[in-house]
């Protein structure tokens, strides 16, 4: 995870030079590999706006606001 998530441009550049083959990073084609990868937890520790999301997406499907 980079340290400046909060503020980093070019994420799909990014994704790509974290590639072992060295490849361009495809949407249509990676996107589930990533989301497999996916760790929320991490996220949630080091991401404030994915802590609000996660909240908001929360609030969404449950109709109530929480910790």
């Amino acid at each position: 995870m980079p340290e400046d998530s909060e503020t980093r441009r070019d994420c799909k550049g990014w994704l790509s030079h974290q590639r072992a083959d060295r490849g361009r990073y495809r949407p249509r084609v990676d996107q589930a590999a990533l989301a497999d990868a996916f760790d929320l937890d991490l996220a949630g520790k080091n991401s404030r706006s994915f802590r609000k999301f996660a909240q908001d997406v929360n609030y969404l499907i449950t109709g109530t606001r929480g910790k």
